[in-house]
């Protein structure tokens, strides 16, 4: 990280990133559906080479959609994820520090506040 450079973090920057990807996937297989419905339509009247060339590639691009539905969902999983280990994390060193706070200094002080900050969930 370059020097002067905060990273800021909260469980709502999580949620929107988390919201915005699930909005993502939705309208995305909301289109997906769409096109596959008109090419569907398109495959039963088109005959031919021209009809079989349409099909592969109307089919190459559903398949396309299909690959980047799945890898947000992979990515939206992979965000939960990390919001969780952020979660527990920020609840441990919070444990921690009001441990130090309250006066408990030294490291067996704060070893059984972040112990009690974790158990506590």
């Amino acid at each position: 990280m370059a020097e002067g450079t905060e990273i800021k973090v909260n469980e709502s920057d999580f949620n929107n990133a988390i919201q915005k990807i699930d909005k993502l996937i939705k309208d995305l297989c909301n289109e997906y559906k769409n096109i596959a419905k008109h090419n569907e339509a398109l495959a039963m009247a088109w005959t031919g080479k021209a009809g079989d060339a349409f099909l592969k590639a109307a089919y190459s691009l559903e398949r396309q959609y299909a690959q980047v539905i799945a890898k947000l969902k992979v990515n939206k999983e992979d965000l939960e994820k990390a919001k969780e280990a952020f979660l527990k994390e920020d609840n441990y060193i919070a444990g921690l520090m009001g441990a130090v706070i309250a006066g408990g200094i030294g490291t067996s002080a704060a070893k059984v506040a972040g112990e009690c900050a974790t158990s506590v969930k």
